[in-house]
């Protein structure tokens, strides 16, 4: 089985506890499976069940190809909650990208419609209102 993978962090800066709070994948099979988990707004850590890390870890093992975006990044935030991506198994569509045309952009929505002919430019400005919307509940109801 190969899967796609991505991981949704806290932030960016692994070395101050960013964590994932959303690890979606699709299988080949037509399988959509995601693990997603509150975050307190105080401490900014996502409340992570070790079953969901085990299913993760389970996943994981059983695919013969991994396929992601950034892999760098996404080895990062499953390491910060203790999982490991074998290396052998992964494939990154933004390595790629720089060997296919490194004078192109690298970013999901322009190789989507270079490579894929799709523009998922509605899906990623419908992700960027829904957070904007969870940022300002979260800074009115925790203003400090």
């Amino acid at each position: 089985m190969r899967i796609s993978l991505d991981t949704e962090t806290t932030g960016v800066d692994f070395a101050r506890g960013v964590q994932p709070f959303l690890v979606p994948t699709f299988s080949d099979e037509g399988r959509i499976t995601f693990w997603e988990w509150d975050v307190d707004p105080m401490t900014r850590l996502p409340e992570i069940s070790e079953g969901d890390i085990g299913e993760i870890a389970a996943l994981i093992d059983s695919a013969e190809l991994i396929y992601l975006h950034n892999s760098k990044f996404d080895s990062r935030a499953l390491s910060s909650i203790g999982l490991c991506l074998p290396w052998e198994k992964v494939r990154d569509s933004f390595v790629a990208g720089h060997l296919l045309a490194s004078n192109h952009p690298h970013n999901m929505p322009d190789m989507c419609i270079e490579y894929l002919g799709e523009d998922i430019t509605e899906y990623e400005d419908t992700v960027r209102g829904v957070v904007t919307t969870c940022r300002n509940i979260a800074k009115k109801e925790h203003r400090d």
